[in-house]
């Protein structure tokens, strides 16, 4: 009798048997395709990482200073602003940015989020850009 050889199996595979091969739905990867192997299966996309959580959080309440003012973290470690500030006056919104410019939120609009992992040691004065006079400090301590 004629012998059967399933669709996928290595063409060399059926040269060996005397045997002509039906086509291949598709290209195996090397190996993938020969008797007894298990299909190829490509695994399922990973999650994103699971954000930190933060060491510290700073708000920018509405029209005050930083609260709190000064924090101190260790390199590493994740600080988040947050801009409770909604007055109409500022539609653009408030800023925490190193005068240094080792970071900056940018403008952030009432209710929205700025995040810096702290990877850099050093004390640093922060500055409000949007023409409110707050002040702050951020001291990154080695781990």
């Amino acid at each position: 009798g004629d012998l059967k050889i399933p669709v996928g199996v290595d063409p060399s595979e059926c040269a060996r048997l005397g045997q002509k091969c039906p086509p291949s739905p598709s290209v195996a990867p090397s190996g993938a395709g020969a008797i007894g192997a298990k299909p190829s299966v490509s695994p399922p996309p990973s999650a994103p990482p699971p954000e930190e959580k933060p060491a510290i959080t700073v708000i920018i309440p509405e029209g005050q200073n930083y609260e709190p003012a000064s924090v101190e973290l260790v390199a590493g470690a994740i600080l988040e602003v947050i801009n409770k500030d909604c007055r109409p006056e500022i539609p653009k919104g408030r800023t925490y940015t190193a005068t240094d410019g080792t970071f900056d939120s940018g403008y952030l609009a009432c209710g929205k989020v700025f995040r810096w992992k702290a990877n850099a040691i050093g004390t640093f004065d922060v500055k409000d850009d949007s023409g409110f006079p707050s002040v702050g400090k951020v001291v990154v301590r080695a781990p």
